[in-house]
């Protein structure tokens, strides 16, 4: 019975963010092994064509921890068909503009997550 709610759930949101949200990109970025040569580790970008909701941080336990300011964002992006794992050094691209993800709170609809809360910085 889990399974059946999860991808409805999943799928509802998907559609819902497909059809209201406003187009972005989610950049995931995947640091490789050391290459000697660059004297570093090579880095990979894949970007993911997403639909997402916007709304600024509002007060709360994060505002009052200090964690988020008053111009940060909250991105709501559904997860069905990423399934992604949210890190700090991922980006998200909204309006030519790349927001710094500092947090992600996902939103899970059985065993798997649905939609994705995403507070970044908007500077």
């Amino acid at each position: 019975m889990s399974g059946q709610l999860d991808s409805k759930s999943r799928a509802t949101a998907e559609r819902l963010l497909n059809k209201f949200g406003k187009p972005a990109v989610y950049v995931e970025i995947t640091e490789g092994a050391y290459d000697p040569d660059l004297g570093g580790n090579t880095v990979t970008e894949t970007n993911h064509n997403i639909n997402c909701f916007i709304d600024e941080a509002k007060a709360g336990s994060l505002r009052a921890s200090g964690l988020v300011g008053a111009t940060d964002l909250v991105v709501m992006i559904a997860d069905k068909g990423l399934d992604l794992i949210v890190d700090n050094t991922d980006k998200l691209i909204i309006d030519g503009k790349r927001l710094t993800i500092i947090r992600d709170m996902p939103e899970y609809s059985g065993e798997k997550i649905a939609l994705h809360f995403i507070v970044c910085k908007s500077s």
